[in-house]
């Protein structure tokens, strides 16, 4: 069982949500969590919102990229069991 990243780049965005339950298409959306940089400047959101927005968007990520080799480690490990040779 071979997953290129390639593969995977175009299987997990869609197809494996984060642990808040959003996909990566869905966080890069965002232009900070929710809350854009403008409206903080304006004074609309204060920085207590506007920092814990980025905190939030930045731990989707992290999950979306611990997900992606979550995936491909427990495809080299079914690779291992079944007598292939392991590629990275």
């Amino acid at each position: 069982m071979q997953i290129s990243p390639k593969v995977l780049d175009k299987c997990i965005p869609v197809s494996v949500p984060t642990m808040s339950g959003h996909t990566l298409a869905d966080i890069k959306k965002l232009p900070a969590g929710g809350i854009s940089p403008q409206r903080y400047n304006v004074g609309l959101v204060n920085s207590l919102d506007y920092n814990t927005s980025l905190t939030n968007k930045n731990k989707a990520e992290i999950d979306m990229i611990r997900a992606k080799y979550d995936l491909l480690f427990k495809a080299k490990v079914i690779d291992y069991y079944l007598g292939k040779q392991i590629v990275f």
